[in-house]
């Protein structure tokens, strides 16, 4: 519990209650000192009043003011230090701590939320720096990856460019390399088959003699599908293309005066199954795709004629139009939204 008069926490020995408003004080705050309080203890308790109360009860005479005073039977052993304080006084004197804590309030709230504000800027401006730094650093870096990122698009336009020459160059050497060679399709296989005596005997069918030194090399190449049941192709390789122009031509005549039985196996004397038998230029994967691509695309289109001649697949509307050189397949695409069927 509080002193009614100091507010400050009372302790038990040093307790003394009103018997009129039951308000507690220290007994130093009534005026009273250690050595009386102790000698006088159980009489201060039974018959304590406090100064409020004893205003109250006195309001005779010109006496309510009169200063706090306790009567004791023993007043001459009595050391009470009654000083002349009146009621408004003694409440002044209560009071003044307080209202001068009330008066600083506002100015220790005022300072103690300056400082607090004074820090917050000191760290928002850090914060602000360290960030600020940090954006630099990113656009910095965000730049250096830029630089790089264009000098790659870059590089990469050029070894875009340099690939192209290079295809180019691979398309030519290929094709160059293919010269001299003849591609025979479809002639059954056999084990231990000599494959340039059948060259020879197709050479003979065909109207077409060539000695064995005509030819440089003869081999089966592997299928281009593994699970077909077509025979793997003959490649062969001539001394010129002279000589493989000479062939394609001879087997071009013999077709032709042989409509209704062109070269098949049966010319060459094999048993069993009759399988017509083709020779052409030794085309490379590429021209072979756009030359599939153009058969199919002259029956959709109503064109009488596709060929290949030097590597170069042609097609032809009829005999009155004019030869068209079909490059690859996106060009048929052209063709044909340009000649609508």
């Amino acid at each position: 519990m509080n002193c009614e008069a100091c507010r400050n926490r009372i302790t038990g020995e040093e307790l003394l209650r009103c018997i009129k408003c039951m308000t507690h004080y220290h007994y130093m705050c009534l005026n009273i000192t250690q050595s009386y309080y102790k000698a006088n203890l159980g009489e201060l308790r039974r018959s304590c009043i406090c100064p409020l109360c004893i205003n109250v009860t006195r309001r005779k005479g010109n006496n309510c003011n009169t200063p706090v005073r306790k009567q004791l039977e023993n007043r001459d052993e009595s050391s009470m230090s009654c000083e002349d304080l009146t009621i408004s006084e003694n409440t002044v004197e209560i009071s003044r701590p307080v209202m001068n804590t009330v008066e600083n309030t506002p100015t220790t709230i005022r300072n103690e939320v300056s400082d607090q504000i004074a820090k917050l800027k000191s760290e928002f401006t850090v914060t602000t720096d360290f960030l600020a730094e940090e954006q630099r650093d990113v656009k910095a870096e965000l730049k250096t990856l830029s630089d790089k990122v264009r000098k790659l698009e870059d590089e990469n336009v050029l070894l875009q460019s340099e690939l192209s020459q290079m295809n180019e160059t691979l398309q030519v050497l290929d094709k160059s390399s293919r010269n001299c060679n003849i591609e025979i399709q479809s002639v059954p296989e056999k084990r231990s088959e000599n494959l340039l005596y059948v060259l020879m005997k197709l050479c003979e069918v065909i109207n077409c003699p060539f000695a064995e030194s005509d030819i440089k090399s003869i081999r089966r190449v592997a299928k281009m599908k593994p699970s077909s049941d077509r025979p793997r192709n003959i490649i062969a390789t001539l001394h010129s293309e002279h000589h493989r122009d000479t062939i394609i031509s001879a087997v071009r005549r013999f077709n032709k005066a042989n409509k209704l039985c062109p070269l098949n196996s049966s010319h060459m004397g094999l048993a069993g199954e009759k399988y017509n038998i083709y020779i052409s230029e030794h085309l490379s994967a590429e021209c072979k795709a756009v030359h599939a691509a153009a058969r199919q695309w002259t029956k959709i289109n109503h064109y009488k004629f596709v060929w290949i001649k030097y590597g170069r697949v042609y097609v032809r509307k009829n005999e009155e139009s004019l030869a068209i050189l079909i490059r690859d397949t996106s060009y048929l695409s052209k063709l044909s939204s340009n000649n609508p069927v």
